[in-house]
């Protein structure tokens, strides 16, 4: 029997990432990479 694992993501970052502070880091790297695109087009 397989126990379900379930979270809330917020975000989209993951338990670990939060736990960790590494979201603002991620956020921060996803807006960028978004500007970036934006520009391109």
């Amino acid at each position: 029997m397989q126990e379900k694992v379930s979270f809330v993501q917020i975000n989209n970052l993951t338990p670990v990432d939060v736990y960790f502070n590494r979201g603002k880091k991620i956020l921060k790297k996803r807006e960028a990479i978004k500007q970036k695109n934006l520009l391109q087009r």
